[in-house]
């Protein structure tokens, strides 16, 4: 799992909503457009315990892992 800010809704006058800080698990890392990515650095519990775009948790994530 990453923690990563991406390029989120720019007709926002929101920087939170234009540049939101998300989490995504290994597996959606591989399809997500590496382009949306800004910036990628290792999970940070701050962000949340579950991937944005497929809600699996930390722990399921690592159980796959083994």
């Amino acid at each position: 799992m990453r923690t990563c800010v991406v390029i989120g809704d720019m007709s926002s006058d929101s920087a939170s909503e234009q540049y939101p800080t998300i989490q995504i698990c290994n597996d959606c890392m591989a399809d997500y457009d590496s382009e949306d990515i800004l910036n990628s650095v290792d999970f940070d519990p701050m962000y949340g315990n579950s991937c944005t775009v497929c809600h699996k948790t930390i722990e399921e994530e690592q159980q796959e892992q083994g």
